[in-house]
């Protein structure tokens, strides 16, 4: 079941990038670290994102991105590393 289904790519998308960035997103919301709201900003603002840039990038999880990726949610993740 996708927690997003009018933007499962943009959801899918989040997902791994946060990974990539080494960031558990159900454990930033469970810590208190990230609201609901703010991960539906997150997931919306990778809807909107017209950089198409990460497609390649997000489907090899396990490395890390290229910091020269653009990512619209890239320092907010980062800024949820723990």
């Amino acid at each position: 079941m996708n927690a997003y289904p009018n933007a499962p790519l943009a959801w899918d998308r989040t997902r791994v990038m946060a990974r990539k960035l080494g960031v558990d997103l159900p454990r930033a919301i469970f810590d208190g670290w990230l609201t609901r709201r703010e991960l539906d900003g997150l997931v919306c603002a990778c809807d909107a994102c017209a950089l198409d840039a990460c497609g390649t990038s997000v489907q090899t999880i396990g490395t890390a991105p290229d910091p020269a990726l653009p990512c619209a949610n890239r320092s907010d993740l980062e800024s949820l590393r723990l």
